[in-house]
């Protein structure tokens, strides 16, 4: 079967791993790299034996060389770059979150639609076999009643911030802030784990140029709450869990679970996982299969699409504005 040849937007740590996880794809190959500043595209292309380097963002979208585009800029340059190329025919998988916004992303979607291409949300825990394992599990665990779910990860960025000094990472210019770049994770696992909350509230800690440091929802599922804590100006070591009537779930790391222990009444269970060091691997081969078969399911959009409408929803009960909302 013919390789899925990859063109790249982007020149950050994550595409490091991305190309780390294409070596390891048996149906992907790198053919293409962009970068604005013309150097470092070619050292990137040189270091990586990447065939084709651009500064040109539209030379880049006619490339022939490539049938797909991995996105790994600013959150709010992600739709106009999915746009440019679904509609010169290249398939996207677009880093997390998908847009700034639930509109963007609706857009997006129906773009790909009209294209007859797919769209992807690179959002790790959705293809991660671990949750395959936790949503067998729920079966056992009773009637849910309590969910705790948290990502808080000090960023090295804040420091910076402290000093004055504005990285991508706290620019609200760019769509950016804790919900954005980690709150991201938990609320995508809620949705794919429990679907939409009747209700829901949030708080967060506002920065300087209205950006959210860290966060908290409380959502209402009927029978049962999520709580989800995210911060970029903390460290958390707590586990995440869920609660049923009959036992719990617990598992560290929302993005990428290593391990699973399962605990019904005076019974524990500890699930390893084994799983790929690179654990991109999952959401690129599950991206490779839609393209090469031409087969592509609407779930993976339903959850991006519900993730992006709750974390609007939080925003603006917090108060954090985008430029791309006033659009």
């Amino acid at each position: 079967m013919k390789k899925v040849r990859f063109g790249i937007i982007g020149s950050n740590f994550i595409v490091d791993r991305f190309m780390e996880a294409a070596k390891q794809c048996a149906n992907a190959e790198i053919t293409a790299i962009y970068s604005r500043n013309k150097d470092k595209a070619q050292r990137l292309a040189d270091e990586k034996g990447i065939p084709l380097s651009f500064d040109n963002l539209e030379s880049f979208s006619d490339c022939r060389e490539m049938d797909a585009v991995y996105i790994a800029t600013p959150n709010s340059c992600h739709m106009k770059q999915t746009l440019m190329m679904l509609r010169k025919g290249k398939h996207v998988l677009c880093e997390k979150p998908l847009a700034s916004n639930f509109r963007e992303a609706g857009i997006m979607f129906q773009c790909a639609k009209d294209n007859g291409l797919f769209l992807m949300e690179a959002m790790r825990p959705v293809f991660h076999p671990a949750y395959q394992v936790i949503k067998e599990k729920l079966k056992e665990i009773g009637p849910i009643r309590q969910v705790t779910l948290s990502y808080c990860q000090y960023s090295s960025r804040y420091d910076k911030f402290k000093q004055g000094i504005v990285e991508n990472a706290f620019n609200p210019a760019l769509s950016n802030g804790s919900i954005m770049d980690i709150g991201c994770y938990p609320i995508h696992v809620m949705v794919m784990l429990f679907g939409i909350p009747e209700k829901m509230m949030s708080m967060g800690i506002k920065l300087p140029e209205s950006i959210d440091g860290n966060g908290n929802i409380l959502a209402h599922y009927g029978e049962f709450l999520v709580n989800i804590g995210y911060s970029k100006i903390t460290n958390s070591y707590l586990a995440n869990e869920i609660q049923g009537e009959k036992g719990s779930i617990r598992f560290h790391n929302v993005s990428s679970p290593e391990s699973i222990i399962c605990k019904i009444g005076n019974k524990e269970e500890r699930i390893v996982m084994s799983v790929h060091k690179q654990d991109m691997i999952y959401e690129l081969e599950q991206f490779v299969s839609a393209v090469q078969s031409g087969v592509y399911t609407d779930v993976y959009q339903s959850y991006s699409l519900e993730t992006m409408k709750i974390m609007d929803d939080a925003r603006k009960q917090m108060g954090i504005v985008f430029p791309a909302d006033r659009l």
